[in-house]
């Protein structure tokens, strides 16, 4: 697994949008199609696509 950080504001707006609470996600890495978060507690692992930065 790759060093996670902490969301920006725009990608929080983004998590908040798919009815996700950013304060429990972290950016793992981002690409053109989308952003690859990880839960702090749990590390389960989702992808919100199409997310820019």
């Amino acid at each position: 697994m790759k060093k996670t950080k902490r969301p920006t504001r725009r990608q929080k707006e983004a998590m908040a949008a798919k009815k996700l609470n950013p304060s429990n996600w972290l950016v793992e890495r981002v690409s053109p199609k989308g952003i690859v978060i990880v839960h702090r507690d749990s590390g389960k692992t989702r992808f919100l696509g199409a997310v820019m930065s």
